[in-house]
């Protein structure tokens, strides 16, 4: 029944507001809202604008990442709850070991060459240019590795991300 009034557009006559009439009034207040400033579901967040590549500041990964990788977060804390979005820099010819992380990933190629496998063949992974897109579910065992030319990824995601090897002696963090 109150299902069936909420969507109903004539109002009942029993005395008493329909849900129409509470619905118009609903959004004219939203209206207002939305004139003075407020945004629904905003929160405290504020946009983010990187205009040109420029812009993004690099820095250094965890550990756990080949040395000469750079890394930014453009948004999200990877190592928290929550969505996050970060790219990575890898120089010509950067190897990542076999590794699975604990959560999905995306990854687009922004920018260079980028190959990856479940196993480190160089000679029968999947080629990724300018544009690709992979998903990846939680888990999933995958290396990744570039050639002649660096790479820029941008990889989205839920936290807590991180990255574990499947031969911990390929861990760079523990050389």
């Amino acid at each position: 029944m109150a299902f069936r009034a909420l969507i109903s557009r004539r109002p009942k006559r029993t005395g008493r507001i329909s849900c129409w009439q509470i619905l118009s009034k609903d959004r004219r207040c939203l209206r207002r809202r939305y004139r003075r400033g407020f945004r629904a579901g905003a929160g405290d967040e504020k946009m983010i604008l990187l205009p040109s590549a420029d812009a993004i500041k690099w820095g250094d990964p965890p550990p756990t990442l080949p040395k000469g990788t750079k890394l930014t977060v453009l948004t999200g804390d990877p190592s928290q709850p929550g969505p996050f979005v970060l790219r990575v820099y890898f120089p010509a010819n950067t190897v990542v070991a076999p590794h699975i992380h604990k959560t999905a990933e995306n990854l687009t190629v922004i920018s260079g060459y980028h190959q990856m496998g479940e196993k480190l063949d160089k000679n029968s992974g999947d080629q990724l240019n300018l544009g690709a897109f992979v998903y990846l579910p939680a888990m999933m065992p995958h290396s990744v590795w570039t050639k002649g030319e660096n790479t820029v990824v941008q990889v989205t995601g839920t936290g807590p991300f991180g990255l574990d090897y499947i031969n911990p002696a390929d861990d760079p963090s523990k050389k």
